[in-house]
């Protein structure tokens, strides 16, 4: 693997939001990215004219029309909370929002923001995959 590709390879892994990236290469290989300061994917809806792609490059100052995506670091199976969360419920930040359940582990989701629940992207016992959209937060106001 050439270092270009190194390079590229990273500067996806930081835009998407992620903190880690390990890639086996062969059988006793691996390659593993730690970043300290991972971009946190956001959207905001307006109408001005700027960029999507300088959009998506930072963090985006928090108003009442910003949303947060949250993805699964995890593969296994989604267990729900014990509490029902509903689109319109206000969560507050390490917020349970249930489990990724694999063989050897049951790890829990936390809400990374305040905010308020604007779309439920996952069903109990769901499986999800590393990177599969679990919720989008409304947050701000």
């Amino acid at each position: 693997m050439e270092i270009n590709s190194i390079k590229k390879l990273y500067r996806v892994v930081a835009e998407n939001g992620y903190s880690e990236f390990e890639l086996k290469i062969g059988k006793n290989n691996k390659l593993k990215f730690v970043l300290d300061n991972a971009i946190e994917k956001s959207d905001k809806h307006t109408d001005d004219n700027k960029n999507q792609n300088e959009m998506n490059s930072k963090v985006l100052p928090t108003d009442k029309n910003t949303t947060f995506e949250v993805f699964s670091d995890k593969v296994g199976v989604y267990v729900a909370p014990d509490k029902t969360i509903n689109v319109g419920d206000k969560i507050k930040k390490e917020d349970n929002f249930g489990f990724v359940k694999g063989i050897s582990f049951k790890d829990p989701i936390k809400f990374p923001k305040n905010g308020i629940i604007k779309e439920v992207c996952v069903s109990d016992g769901e499986i999800v995959d590393y990177g599969k959209l679990l919720c989008i937060l409304q947050i701000g106001d």
